[in-house]
């Protein structure tokens, strides 16, 4: 992907959480975009964010991504997935 398309979706993207800041699934997307333009430091930054929000748009983005086949920008540099997981005890 073009660094301008990314800029663009990035732009798109933070226009969307502003407006609707509790849907965890745009930090996560920001997250992504981050990632693949090289902004390791706030990638992670909003991933952690997204983590922190509610289990539904946790399992939303595990869905997408096993929907989609790509797999998470998080694995190939190595963050797991426990900014994701749930604590045992909310289950």
């Amino acid at each position: 992907m073009r660094q301008r398309r990314i800029d663009d979706a990035l732009a798109q993207l933070r226009r969307a959480y502003l407006i609707s800041p509790d849907t965890g699934v745009y930090l996560h997307l920001i997250g992504e975009l981050l990632l693949l333009s090289g902004d390791h430091e706030s990638a992670l930054e909003a991933y952690q964010r997204a983590g922190q929000l509610d289990e539904y748009d946790r399992d939303w983005v595990r869905r997408w991504h096993l929907r989609s086949g790509l797999p998470s920008q998080m694995a190939r540099v190595g963050w797991g997935a426990e900014i994701y997981e749930v604590d045992a005890q909310a289950r």
